[in-house]
């Protein structure tokens, strides 16, 4: 992980906990699934996790937010699960046949679709004509994902957690710990 707390001892600063500048977009994240994960054992804890969480929870909202699908690009996408359910190969039983796919460390679970990847096959002439005349929605969401990487990239994210002591952390914790060292004061700089 990679952040830094800013100095406290600006005047404006003293008795406050300090701010700390989370570097990447996965690191917020990460900050958030160790708190998920983390034992709630101990009021002090316990509290300082539900505090951090909020707060957390508040500032992954705003960047989903940022990247949100148009409605034309979500129209699209509506309009491909359609195209995949009618392609979709059937099993013997008539249910649709749904394959594992990697994505990141998940795996999920996509439609078996007949003539995916096969310019020639109908599937990819039909979806070819929609993404046609879609170009509009598609170019417009393709260039807010690359503005929110860049600005991912460039932008540390400003964060005051509600801090405890190391003495506070319950041993259970231990498995998380470094996903929650923001929220730890003892500790100088990560």
């Amino acid at each position: 992980m990679t952040a830094k707390k800013k100095d406290n001892k600006d005047p404006e600063n003293v008795g406050k906990d300090p701010q700390i500048r989370i570097k990447t977009v996965q690191d917020l994240y990460m900050f958030r699934e160790g708190l998920l994960r983390a034992s709630r054992k101990g009021a002090k804890f316990t509290y300082a996790v539900a505090k951090n969480l909020r707060s957390v929870n508040i500032e992954i909202e705003d960047l989903e937010t940022a990247i949100k699908p148009s409605e034309g690009f979500t129209k699209f996408q509506k309009e491909i699960e359609k195209l995949n359910k009618l392609w979709c190969r059937k099993d013997a039983l008539g249910e649709m046949v749904m394959l594992p796919k990697k994505m990141g460390d998940k795996i999920i679970q996509v439609y078996d679709v007949i003539g995916k990847g096969d310019p020639l096959s109908d599937y990819e002439i039909v979806v070819k004509k929609l993404k046609e005349e879609c170009k509009e929605d598609l170019e417009e969401h393709q260039m807010k994902i690359d503005d929110y990487n860049e600005f991912a990239m460039k932008n540390d994210f400003v964060f005051q957690p509600f801090m405890i002591s190391l003495s506070d952390v319950p041993d259970e914790a231990g498995s998380v710990m470094e996903n929650i060292i923001y929220m730890i004061r003892d500790v100088k700089e990560i």
